[in-house]
């Protein structure tokens, strides 16, 4: 997904209440580890401040981010997950890397955030995977092709539909 497709989501407005912001390439500067999502979908009065330089795309923000997605070129060789193994486990490095950095975006939320579970959305060329992480694991869909079906835009209007403590927010902190 491209900055045009994030603004055409946003015109779309299939999530009232909430922007997607493009930040694949600023990380978060009040975290060390300097990871960066692809695109984040934030509630409208949270979303990460524009930089001055107008060029320059805006920081992940793992304080204020509610759902992330990540984006990847390739299918088979970065999808995380194996469906031909029992344990869905990868075997190649590649595949090992993108399951550690989605792993740790889920940890960089639950940091941040008062979160009882975080959504991902992680986008794989033309396919798509809805993954749910708590704090026991992960829950992952079957692949599936994004663009010849209306599942991903369903589970973002549904999502942003959800209360606050049915999207993982935990509604007993304070």
């Amino acid at each position: 997904m491209t900055s045009i497709q994030v603004d055409g989501l946003n015109k779309c407005n299939i999530c009232p209440g909430f922007t997607f912001v493009a930040t694949p390439s600023r990380y978060d500067s009040t975290d060390v580890s300097k990871e960066m999502v692809d695109i984040g979908l934030y509630p409208d009065d949270r979303q990460p401040l524009a930089p001055r330089d107008s060029k320059s795309t805006r920081a992940t923000d793992w304080s204020t981010i509610d759902l992330c997605i990540e984006v990847k070129t390739e299918s088979q060789s970065h999808d995380p997950f194996d469906e031909t193994k029992d344990d869905y486990l990868p075997d190649s490095a590649e595949r090992k890397h993108v399951l550690g950095q989605i792993l740790s975006y889920s940890e960089l939320v639950f940091k941040r955030q008062q979160r009882t579970s975080v959504f991902l959305t992680l986008i794989l060329g033309n396919e798509c995977r809805i993954l749910r992480f708590d704090r026991s694991g992960v829950v992952v869909t079957e692949k599936f092709n994004y663009k010849q079906t209306n599942k991903l835009i369903e589970f973002l209007w549904r999502y942003a539909r959800l209360s606050d403590a049915k999207r993982g927010h935990d509604p007993t902190a304070e």
